[in-house]
């Protein structure tokens, strides 16, 4: 397919306009505005937009091409058609397969000319959507199939922006294994508006009935979390808002019941609630869909990316395109797959990407030897508010020793102070959550570049041992002005981030750093800064700069 049709349905007579849009608003986008004449002609026009409010211009290369035009009962009616990829930048966005912020407008009356177009005020709306999406598709059950819902016990919702809860679940005593071959949100209704993600943890650790933990209720971070539902780190399944119902291939289930290795879940349950609302009720989760019929593999998701506690994610202000990136070492996917029997690799089969508000775009880099593969992911206009998990157009066999790379970009030009790695909202994370088979012993698979290196910019020359920084208490030895200060303090005071030249040599810091790994296996174990899990190669290095296209 190099093409795509699009037929709009508008209440009005006047005109109509209709786009793709960077950002989610008028600014910088494409755009197609069209109506219908009285006499019955038709005006349709490939247009683009700057920064300014201004009516929208248009392009000297016109690449929609109308095919019906009408006015009918009230409304204007139009269909046209475009290619894919246009090959005319940057007035045409290409249409691709991640995250495609669409726009639209229009006015009661017909323009008096191409270039005076009456201001459409609020007659306006954006929504993200996949236009080429793989999620959309017929699935026949079998007549076994049966639902399981996992869902709060109707929990206040407290008026702090950001809160995650968490909940456990002792899972039903099924008689023999069963998989999970589909997923899906059971979100409250009324309430899609403050329930931004929920995801799924298995416990992969002996867990005593007499514990009584099932039904246990509580902030997911707070101090003192029993130790019993702290090790439950092991994501089977992740949900955010925008998300469709996932469906395993027909080849493969999550397994549950007897010979999962799990029999409690712990869910969280992520609230946005910028207006720090009151007075309202969750019953919120997630469906099941599970059969006892077993198919031939096991799959289960494995979370990479950036170790993002404790402020490992540095993101300076005023940058309007700052990478980071976190590396799945080779070394820790070889080791699990040697100490799970998997001799020919793994299959990925969808794919999860997680980031917070300044992220523009993710990809999932894949490396082998030291060379770029094709990217296994990537969402080049990523939506904080429409994730989810989404099939691959293929399977992507990843083999012993592969390296993956999920590389953020960043958009701070509106914030003055530094972003830093963590949970809440306005912090950031850098995730992929990557559903796959056959089932490896490990759950996470992370990196993040050393704090000294980090510090470099700011003159440090010597610090603390590094052991510390799983707790954030780096401190600075030399210079010795700075002896005792936290290297959050340094970053924070004693870097001018206005500077571009200064923020250009930290992404070339930030990029270049030597690296801390983890690996998280089943049953759960935490492999802390063993360089035989670092990556073997720069990965900055070996990203392929040129990506050929068809255009000329």
């Amino acid at each position: 397919m190099d093409k795509i049709v699009f037929e709009i349905h508008a209440k009005t007579t006047g005109y109509v306009g209709f786009g793709f849009s960077p950002n989610g608003d008028m600014r910088y986008s494409d755009m197609v505005i069209g109506w219908v004449r009285d006499n019955g002609m038709v005006e349709l026009k490939d247009r683009h937009t700057l920064g300014e409010r201004v009516t929208p211009i248009i392009d000297h290369k016109q690449d929609y091409h109308l095919d019906v035009g009408l006015e009918e009962d009230g409304w204007t009616i139009l269909r046209f058609w475009r290619l894919l990829d246009t090959c005319d930048p940057p007035y045409d966005m290409k249409i691709d397969d991640g995250t495609m912020r669409l726009i639209w407008s229009m006015h009661h009356e017909d323009p008096t000319s191409e270039t005076d177009l009456p201001y459409h005020g609020g007659n306006r709306g954006s929504r993200s959507v996949q236009l080429l999406s793989q999620n959309t598709k017929t699935v026949n059950l079998p007549a076994d199939a049966l639902h399981l819902d996992i869902t709060l016990t109707n929990v206040s919702v407290p008026g702090d922006s950001t809160t995650y809860w968490c909940q456990a679940f002792k899972l039903p005593k099924y008689k023999k294994k069963h998989h999970v071959i589909g997923l899906e949100a059971n979100i409250q209704p009324g309430n899609e508006d403050v329930v931004h993600h929920v995801i799924l943890y298995a416990c992969f650790h002996e867990i005593n009935d007499s514990a009584n933990i099932d039904g246990y209720a509580k902030a997911c971070y707070r101090p003192n979390l029993p130790e019993n539902l702290s090790l439950c780190q092991s994501l089977v399944f992740g949900w955010a808002n925008g998300a469709e119902p996932f469906y395993y291939p027909s080849n493969a289930g999550m397994p549950i019941g007897p010979g999962s290795g799990f029999k409690y879940i712990w869910m969280e349950v992520h609230w946005n609630n910028p207006w720090h609302q009151t007075g309202r009720f969750d019953t919120s989760g997630m469906r099941l869909t599970v059969t006892p019929t077993l198919r031939q593999y096991d799959v289960t998701v494995l979370e990479v990316g950036t170790m993002s506690f404790n402020h490992l994610v540095v993101i300076p202000p005023h940058a309007p395109a700052f990478i980071s990136t976190g590396v799945c070492a080779g070394g820790c996917l070889k080791e699990a797959m040697r100490k799970s029997g998997v001799t020919g690799g793994i299959k990925v089969i969808g794919m999860l990407m997680h980031a917070h508000i300044t992220t523009t775009s993710i990809v999932v880099r894949h490396f082998r030897n030291g060379v770029e593969l094709p990217a296994i992911s990537r969402d080049d206009h990523y939506d904080f508010n429409f994730q989810e998990m989404r099939y691959l157009k293929k399977e992507v066999a990843i083999l012993p020793g592969d390296d993956i790379a999920v590389e953020c970009t960043r958009d701070t030009t509106s914030r003055q102070n530094i972003t830093w790695g963590s949970i809440e909202s306005r912090a950031e994370m850098c995730l992929a959550y990557i559903a796959y088979y056959p089932k490896l012993k490990m759950s996470q698979c992370k990196s993040a570049p050393r704090t000294k290196d980090l510090l470099s910019i700011a003159g440090v020359t010597e610090v603390e041992t590094e052991i510390y920084q799983l707790q954030g208490e780096i401190n600075v030895l030399e210079p010795e002005i700075w002896k005792g200060r936290h290297f959050t303090d340094i970053l924070s005071t004693e870097v001018d981030w206005t500077n571009a030249t200064v923020r250009d040599e930290f992404q070339r810091i930030t990029k270049n750093a030597d690296r801390i790994s983890t690996c998280r296996q089943f049953p759960l174990t935490f492999k802390k800064f063993d360089d035989k899990f670092l990556p073997p190669f720069n990965y900055s290095d070996a990203i392929q700069q040129n990506t050929p296209d068809n255009c000329p």
